[in-house]
């Protein structure tokens, strides 16, 4: 199996882990999970920030205001 084959499906497999993760968290919360991120620096940082709120969503969450994260 070719190496980035390799490294999607354990990304896969991690954002399936943070799926349960946060659907037990929201079920004790009474709500749904909420993430804010405030990206500070060059367009790299942006890519990853926009990278990892893509992950936050895929597993569940939902984005929010800092107050309100």
């Amino acid at each position: 199996m070719r190496e980035n084959t390799v490294e999607t499906l354990r990304q896969k497999e991690y954002i399936d882990r943070l799926r349960v993760l946060y659907s037990e968290k929201a079920k004790a919360l009474g709500r749904p999970c909420t993430y804010h991120i405030e990206t500070f620096g060059c367009q790299m940082n942006a890519k990853d920030s926009e990278k990892f709120a893509g992950i936050l969503q895929k597993a569940g969450c939902m984005p929010a205001s800092e107050d309100e994260a």
